[in-house]
C-alpha cells in the first residue's frame, strides 16, 4: 500500500493512540541490549495538508503547543514542508528521550482535540546503529509501531522483521504489513 493509499482510508486516530508513544521510553534500553540501536534524541510529526483556513490556525496553534513544551523541557522545534506538501515538525531533545515523546503526545492530542485527527499522519523515531539507521514510524491511527529499515533499493525486509520481533513484547508493533508503509526522506 502506498502512503497515500494508507491516508485516503480516512481512519480517525484513535483517542488512545497517543498514549501508547509512551512505551517508547521504557523499550529505549532493549533497542540496545536486543538489537544494538542507540535512540536518538529526535523526532518528526507529520501532517497532511488541510484547506487553507484550517492550515494556518492549525500550523499556528500546533507550533505554540510544541514550542511551550519546548520551553519547559529544552526540546527544540522546527517546521519543515516537503516536495508533498506535507508538514514535518521536527524535535529534538538532547538530555530526554521521555520529554521528546512527551512533546510528540502533546502533538497528537492537540490535532485530536481540533477535530483533524485524520491530518495526523505519524510520527517518526529513529535510532542508529552499525548498519544504519532505522526508523519507528507511530501510527496515531492504530496506536501502533512498524519499523523502516533503508536497504538497497528500498526496504531490508529482513532487518525490518528483526526489529519488529525484537521489540513486539515492549512496543505495540503493527503485524499488518499493508499498514507498514515507508516513510521515505523524514527528517529525522
Amino acid at each position: 500500500m502506498t502512503l497515500n493509499g494508507f491516508i485516503r482510508r480516512g481512519r480517525a486516530a484513535r483517542r488512545d493512540g497517543a498514549e501508547t508513544l509512551a512505551h517508547l521510553v521504557p523499550a529505549a534500553p532493549a533497542l540496545q541490549e536486543r538489537l544494538g540501536l542507540t535512540a536518538e534524541r529526535r523526532a518528526a510529526v507529520c501532517i497532511t495538508p488541510v484547506d487553507a483556513a484550517a492550515f494556518s490556525s492549525l500550523i499556528s496553534e500546533l507550533a505554540a503547543v510544541l514550542a511551550e513544551a519546548g520551553r519547559s523541557r529544552g526540546t527544540t522545534l522546527r517546521r519543515l514542508c516537503d516536495d508533498f506538501g506535507f508538514q514535518w515538525f521536527v524535535l529534538e531533545d538532547d538530555d530526554s528521550l521521555s520529554d521528546l515523546v512527551d512533546a510528540v503526545q502533546r502533538a497528537e492530542r492537540a490535532l485530536v482535540a481540533r477535530g483533524l485527527a485524520a491530518h495526523l499522519l505519524c510520527a517518526v523515531f529513529t535510532a542508529t546503529g552499525p548498519d544504519g539507521p532505522v526508523h519507528l514510524v507511530h501510527a496515531p491511527r492504530t496506536g501502533r509501531f512498524h519499523p523502516v529499515v533503508p536497504g538497497a533499493g528500498g526496504r531490508d525486509d529482513g532487518a525490518e522483521e528483526r526489529v519488529r520481533r525484537g521489540l513486539q513484547d515492549l512496543l505495540p508493533m503493527e503485524t499488518d504489513r499493508d499498514r507498514c508503509f515507508p516513510v521515505w526522506g523524514a527528517p529525522v
